[in-house]
């Protein structure tokens, strides 16, 4: 699980994958189409904490 804050706000995500939605199908990426809303990747220190 991973917690967001920012605007004086604050929420929890799970870490499930690592993708970049508005991307080219390519290795890096999982080999997944683009699509309009951006789904962001997780960060490398997601992965090791």
């Amino acid at each position: 699980m991973a917690t967001i804050r920012g605007n004086d706000k604050t929420t929890t995500a799970q870490v499930v994958g690592e993708y970049d939605s508005i991307n080219v199908c390519d290795v890096v990426h999982a080999g997944q189409p683009p699509c309009r809303n951006n789904i962001v990747d997780g960060f490398p220190a997601a992965w090791k904490a």
